[in-house]
């Protein structure tokens, strides 16, 4: 065999580099967007608590959905809504114990109004606060440092 008859073929390292690349990239945006979320309260995407409780910040508890016949003379009307209560560690702790209870409260309370009571922005805030009222009552005051009420629907 002589020298003349072996060619080398030229390697091309562009495109193993360009997928090193890429899955370095990946892995870093992969890694700064999960610390980024956790760094800005990204929660588990479910119900339960989003913050951290250790810092003193509020925690976040979802209560779940609520549906109810409304007192309503022409009857047939309900409403379902779902509350989330920003509350201190020690709220959680207690709402975590005492979900019959507060899903009666609100069940009671929301059985309680008509379809124009909860027609409206304004007829919402007040519901918002009689929510917030009753669950100090069972978590202790100043516990509860807001509702929300990601669903709404009267049919």
């Amino acid at each position: 065999m002589e020298d003349d008859d072996v060619t080398e073929v030229p390697q091309n390292n562009a495109g193993r580099t360009t997928a090193i690349v890429a899955v370095v990239c990946l892995a870093l945006g992969g890694a700064g967007g999960f610390f980024g979320a956790t760094a800005l309260g990204g929660g588990d995407g479910g119900g339960g608590a989003t913050a951290s409780s250790e810092t003193g910040s509020p925690v976040t508890v979802d209560l779940g959905e609520f549906t109810t016949n409304l007192r309503d003379t022409s009857g047939g009307r309900i409403v379902k809504v779902r509350v989330a209560v920003d509350t201190t560690a020690a709220g959680a702790a207690v709402l975590a114990t005492k979900d019959s209870e507060i899903r009666d409260s609100i069940l009671m309370l929301l059985s309680d109004y008509t379809v124009p009571q909860l027609n409206g922005a304004d007829a919402r805030m007040v519901f918002r606060e009689d929510v917030e009222i009753r669950l100090n009552t069972i978590v202790g005051p100043d516990n509860v440092i807001r509702i929300y009420l990601p669903d709404f629907i009267v049919q």
